[in-house]
């Protein structure tokens, strides 16, 4: 009897150690919240990504600068300073300013709240990023696809991505909706001076 009461009393501590690791790891008071777009590209071929955008690039992320909205609207957005590593279309020199849509905003509850498109990760410093993006001049920043315009790889895998982004240069394709920004290039893409 004394053997099946410890048994018992063993198996019940560690059904709880479990129920209590498995809140403590998935119990976040973080809000999230999940944006859907509809974009003006299929985002899931590379050939559209490259040629709806004006630059694609293998760049480093240095630090965040940045988070605000220079736009209208109540999306948040997150700017990461960047080195650049390989330039696939267009020519951009060795750093410059992603913006990310992403980020936090203060909600109408007062309560910190984490927007965000599904998959899409908040930029990481130190980590290796494809990115695709259009070049806003009047901020300065390149704007990224979100997702899969910001799409995170590896020293081990960089050779490869970057083959496969140059295949798809090659096969660029651009929407006739983005083809009537007349003052962008999207065939050779944006060249900083």
């Amino acid at each position: 009897m004394k053997k099946k009461l410890i048994a018992f009393a063993s198996l019940l501590s560690i059904f709880v150690v479990a129920i209590a690791c498995y809140y403590s790891l998935n119990d976040s008071n973080e809000k999230v919240s999940i944006i859907h777009g509809d974009f003006a590209m299929d985002v899931t071929k590379k050939n559209e990504v490259v040629g709806n955008s004006e630059n694609v690039f293998v760049a480093k992320v240095i630090e965040q600068v940045g988070n605000g909205n220079p736009y209208k609207g109540d999306r948040p957005y997150s700017q990461f300073k960047v080195e650049i590593i390989k330039n696939i279309k267009g020519t951009l020199k060795k750093d410059v300013i992603v913006n990310q849509s992403i980020g936090y905003i203060t909600n109408s509850e007062g309560e910190q709240e984490f927007i965000k498109y599904e998959d899409q990760e908040l930029l990481a410093p130190g980590k290796i990023y494809l990115f695709a993006t259009m070049h806003d001049e009047r901020i300065g920043w390149h704007n990224t696809v979100p997702v899969y315009g910001e799409v995170k790889i590896s020293e081990a895998t960089m050779t490869e991505v970057i083959k496969e982004y140059t295949v798809a240069l090659k096969n660029q394709t651009t929407s006739d909706l983005v083809k009537r920004h007349k003052e962008k290039d999207f065939v050779n893409g944006y060249h900083q001076n």
